[in-house]
């Protein structure tokens, strides 16, 4: 029977290993507290892989060394992005059947302490969302990022003799920091390459670093395929904010000009119809305006019934 620590598992397994590495941008200055470590002070820090705030419900984060830290300031000082906040001194399992919840980063906590310390934004291991119970302890729960598995990329030409080249690539070959990829040399044939990306394998010692720019993300190959298709196409993709699916309409097809006449308009494609239709109505073609008129075609009716009686043979 599967359980909800089963579930929880399995998230943990099928997650990639990402670093966000040192980049870092700090939102929202404010005048702070009055700390030992001098720098400008901001309530946000926003990373590839999480945000944090002093709001209630983005301020909790655990530490390389598995601390679970209240978030109150955020520095920029001349060491670095340096995290004030106060940690958790009491850490328990939440539960320990079928397995110890802290196997799974999951906790029991406690006793804030009183007094702030600082961490560097790198010793930040991930965010954790907190649950008030009911006996004045918290539920902390790691809050697990879902990193998106592939990644249409555009490789950025060295001198102006290359050509932009657009590929999949999975998200583990991109250095996003350095705005760079890993991508196989050339003595590599493209099938095998092929099977790589699509089986999301781990890049080789001897894949070479090469400048691209990020142009979409996707969870499965055959739509980031589709996507890096129509990107070399050079055709439009309209994306909505936040997403990264997108819905990649068919292409109207256009007649080649060598078949069209210089005149040639949407009014004469409509000319057409309609002399087409005209062709199979069941009108004659030599019908006047005037046969429309009701008189003429009594006086016409009649001329034929005069004619008929008297190609008709007489009685005796």
């Amino acid at each position: 029977m599967n359980t909800v620590a089963d579930y929880i598992l399995k998230q943990f397994v099928k997650q990639s290993i990402h670093s966000f590495g040192h980049f870092a941008k700090l939102k929202k200055p404010f005048d702070g507290y009055h700390l030992e470590i001098e720098g400008q002070q901001y309530t946000t820090v926003v990373t590839k892989d999480f945000t944090l705030r002093i709001s209630k419900a983005d301020r909790y984060f655990k530490t390389v060394n598995g601390e679970i830290v209240c978030l109150y300031s955020v520095i920029n000082s001349v060491e670095g992005i340096i995290i004030a906040g106060k940690k958790f001194t009491c850490l328990e399992n939440y539960y320990t059947f079928p397995m110890e919840s802290s196997e799974l980063g999951i906790f029991k906590i406690s006793k804030c302490e009183k007094e702030l310390c600082f961490w560097k934004i790198e010793d930040v291991k991930e965010k954790c969302v907190v649950m008030p119970n009911n006996d004045g302890t918290f539920l902390c729960i790691p809050l697990i990022p879902f990193f998106t598995k592939y990644v249409v990329v555009k490789f950025l030409p060295i001198n102006n003799m290359e050509e932009e080249t657009v590929a999949v690539v999975p998200s583990s070959w991109i250095n996003y920091d350095l705005n760079v990829c890993k991508w196989p040399p050339k003595k590599y044939h493209s099938d095998k390459v092929n099977r790589w990306v699509m089986g999301l394998m781990e890049p080789k010692h001897d894949f070479e670093n090469i400048s691209i720019q990020v142009m979409y993300e996707y969870n499965t190959y055959a739509k980031a395929r589709k996507a890096s298709i129509k990107a070399e196409e050079d055709s439009a993709i309209d994306t909505a904010a936040g997403e990264t699916d997108i819905d990649i309409k068919p292409r109207k097809r256009h007649k080649p000009a060598r078949y069209e006449s210089d005149d040639s308009s949407e009014t004469d494609e409509s000319d057409l119809k309609k002399s087409k239709r005209k062709e199979h109505s069941p009108v004659n073609d030599s019908s006047s305006e005037d046969e429309k008129d009701p008189e003429n075609i009594r006086t016409k009716v009649k001329a034929l019934l005069d004619n008929k009686k008297q190609l008709s043979p007489s009685q005796d």
